[in-house]
């Protein structure tokens, strides 16, 4: 599977420090789903170690949003350590499909992932990156 590497100074902008695995949310003020996709990142992310959860404003950051081809909030990119997106979802996924997404880079960073299972096969979008299946939620438009 082919990953897009984020530019780590596009990265270091937007707050991102290396970590074995990173959950990059664009949000919105106003998205509701955007809160619940938050509280499971932050969920995620105090349950693994090596998760880090950072969350962007899609509107103060619109020319990075643009980069990224990001179309709808929440958008969630997983990022390995390297700073490829290694999944991307729009909408709400659960915690069990965070976990099981995050799982194959602890293993890969030398991290234990307790409980975790790998993701079923998914088509891959555009971007190469694997989209995370099942978000519920119907994702608000970015201008």
């Amino acid at each position: 599977m082919a990953c897009t590497r984020i530019d780590p100074s596009l990265l270091a902008r937007l707050g991102v420090v290396p970590a074995p695995v990173t959950l990059l949310q664009f949000s919105t003020a106003f998205c509701a789903p955007c809160r619940a996709v938050r509280r499971v990142s932050g969920e995620v992310a105090a349950l693994l170690p090596g998760v880090r959860h950072v969350e962007v404003d899609a509107e103060s950051h619109l020319d990075v949003v643009r980069e990224l081809g990001v179309d709808r909030t929440p958008t969630l990119f997983v990022l390995d350590a390297a700073g490829r997106v290694t999944r991307r979802a729009t909408g709400v996924p659960t915690k069990p499909q965070l976990i099981a997404a995050v799982a194959a880079l602890l293993t890969e960073a030398g991290e234990d992932a307790p409980g975790a299972r790998p993701l079923p096969e998914a088509g891959e979008d555009s971007s190469g990156a694997r989209p995370l299946p099942g978000a519920g939620e119907q994702p608000d438009a970015v201008s």
